[in-house]
């Protein structure tokens, strides 16, 4: 079987290169893999909050968890790290701006300040934020984070 060197380069690298050559190209086929997955990653999170969205409110959070749970699955097959915490929060942390008496369940990274998070309200607002302000996927009225942009302009819980 061909490696991919002797594709590109010919037989010839054999004779001059055989070691560097393999290592430089593991290496790049090492970092086009991760860069897949991570594109992978953001494709899914996209589809995931598109049809969340859509979803009666009562099923909204479990979608989110299974979607998150098989994302999970598919970066451990790449023995890429994944790691999701689901923490109960009230409508005023996060920046969300909302009340202190309405609660919702904050899916994020392992680290307090992680800046990719995806926030689900008890009264069915949907919102994610990737280093940048709140997009707002389904308003049902119960959030205002100071910064935010809405994705589907209407759309309610």
């Amino acid at each position: 079987m061909e490696s991919l060197c002797d594709i590109f380069l010919g037989s010839s690298h054999k004779i001059l290169f055989p070691n560097k050559i393999r290592v430089i190209t593991a290496v790049l086929y090492v970092v086009k893999l991760m860069e897949h997955v991570k594109q992978t990653i953001r494709r899914l999170l996209k589809e995931t909050l598109t049809v969340a969205q859509k979803l009666p409110v009562a099923k909204r959070r479990q979608f989110i968890r299974q979607s998150l749970d098989n994302i999970h699955d598919y970066c451990a097959t790449f023995e890429k790290t994944f790691i999701v915490c689901e923490l109960i929060v009230t409508c005023d942390q996060y920046d969300l701006g909302g009340c202190q008496h309405h609660s919702a369940t904050l899916f994020r990274g392992p680290n307090e300040d992680a800046s990719v998070a995806i926030c689900v309200t008890e009264q069915g607002s949907l919102l994610h934020r990737n280093d940048s302000p709140w997009t707002i996927y389904c308003d049902a009225g119960d959030v205002k984070p100071a910064q935010s942009v809405l994705m589907a302009a209407g759309v309610r819980g």
